[in-house]
Formats: C-alpha cells, structure tokens, sequence
C-alpha cells in the first residue's frame, strides 16, 4: 500500500522515501536504535568501528573523532588535487576508448585506481599513479585488498536471520 512518501512493501515494513524521514530515522540525533544486523558486519566481537557500533555514546565518541580531520576547510582542500587526478581519469579513458562508442570495458579496475591514487594523496601526501599506464606493481593492491576484505568480513548469515 502507498500514501505519499510512505510504502508499506510487507506486513512489517515501511520504505519511507524523503530525505527529511531519512535525516530523522539515520541522523546523529535521531531517536532510532542501530538494528542488530549491523552485528553481522563484525569480524570479531571486540571490532566497533563507526560503521558497525550500535551504541549511540560510543558512536557519537567516534564521530566525534572523525570530525576534527574531514572540516569543511580541509575538503575543501583537497577539491584541487582531487580535480587533477579526475581530469587525468577522463584523459586515460579517453585514450582508451575513443570519441566514438566503444567495446564494454570493466570499469572496476578503473574505478580502484583514481580512487587508490587520491587516497594516496589525502593519506599519504604523494600519489601511487597506478591510474597511469605502464606497469607499476601496485596496481594489483586494490584488487588484493577487496579480495582480503571479501574472505575477513564474509556476513554472518546466521545473525542476519535471527534479527529477522
């Protein structure tokens, strides 16, 4: 059934579709308990990060944190070599693939390199250019890192269905 901005898509759920409800359901001083699944994201009891912690004390500690390094000034900072590492994206892309319509290319390995190179810049000052062409064997890290992280944090199935 669907009023509005609200959908009922089973018995026991509600999708709300604003972004003001999404603000007052998953805002900081929302008045909303983190469900349990976010449990099953736990390599180990012992991890809480902000991501997976359910306590809201304990988050708001974290957030806390968090935000004394991403400031407006500091991102704002760091649009200028943002931007270069973008427009140097779009260049290689279109080398590679032309004006013209081109074959279906993977995008990923694309995608983890900009990404790879501007982490590398925000946290370590300095680029790893694996976006460049030429070998450079950094480029497997990003591959190997969402290969590790894949088999470290595999979802706990178990404690998905038993919240259900």
């Amino acid at each position: 059934m669907m009023q509005g901005n609200k959908i009922r898509v089973e018995p026991n759920t509600i999708v709300f579709r604003s972004p003001i409800a999404y603000r007052d359901i998953y805002g900081s001083k929302a008045n909303v308990t983190r469900a349990k699944f976010y449990d099953a994201l736990k390599r180990k009891e012992e991890d809480n990060s902000t991501l997976v912690v359910t306590d809201k004390a304990a988050h708001a500690k974290k957030r806390k944190l968090l935000n004394l390094v991403f400031t407006e000034k500091s991102l704002r900072a760091s649009t200028t070599f943002m931007e270069q590492h973008i427009d140097r994206w779009h260049e290689l892309l279109s080398e590679e693939c032309g004006i013209d319509w081109s074959q279906p290319i993977n995008f990923t390995p694309w995608a983890d390199r900009l990404v790879f190179d501007i982490l590398g810049d925000i946290c370590f000052g300095k680029s790893f250019e694996i976006k460049e062409p030429g070998d450079n064997p950094i480029k497997e890290v990003p591959h190997a890192i969402a290969e590790a992280m894949s088999s470290i944090y595999t979802v706990r199935i178990d404690i998905c269905q038993s919240q259900i």
